[in-house]
């Protein structure tokens, strides 16, 4: 936690419900309208406090997203990308 926080990653806890940096991902999202290439690093933890990383690629076309869940102790664990061509953002509630 203390990497992800001194490195400025996106920090998304799920107990309790808790973002950190979020200034991150409007810069990101800035940089997104503009098509310039971009980067964001996501670290979301489970309950248990393992880290899970997601890392977003963007070249000003395209999303290569890859999650690594490696260091997931009681998941599955292993790596998967993915790529997109939108960035949808959804939110719940407020």
């Amino acid at each position: 936690m203390q990497k992800a926080t001194d490195d400025r990653y996106f920090i998304n806890l799920a107990v309790p419900p808790t973002v950190n940096h979020s200034s991150v991902l409007t810069s990101i999202l800035e940089k997104n309208k503009k098509r310039l290439q971009t980067q964001l690093i996501v670290v979301a933890y489970t309950d248990k406090g393992d880290p899970i990383l997601t890392i977003i690629q963007y070249s000003g076309t395209e999303y290569l997203v890859i999650r690594d869940a490696t260091r997931d102790k009681l998941g599955v664990g292993g790596g998967k990308d993915f790529k997109y061509s939108k960035w949808m953002m959804f939110t719940r509630g407020d």
